[in-house]
């Protein structure tokens, strides 16, 4: 499998969580469902850490 993101990377989160959210990748996980990425961000000034599939995320314009 080749993902779609690396390591660091910063990507955008779903617009159903924020429309101007931004994280950076942490690790990479592949399963039985597909290539799971969890992302560190921070809301609310309090640092969460979630996973998020290749389809839910897009890579920020300062990485491409």
């Amino acid at each position: 499998m080749n993902p779609k993101f690396k390591l660091h990377d910063k990507v955008k989160l779903p617009k159903e969580i924020h429309k101007d959210l931004t994280g950076t990748i942490l690790s990479i996980w592949i399963g039985e469902d597909g290539i799971q990425y969890k992302i560190r961000y921070f809301w609310e000034c309090k640092p969460q850490e979630v996973f998020f599939y290749e389809n839910e995320l897009e890579i920020t314009k300062e990485e491409k």
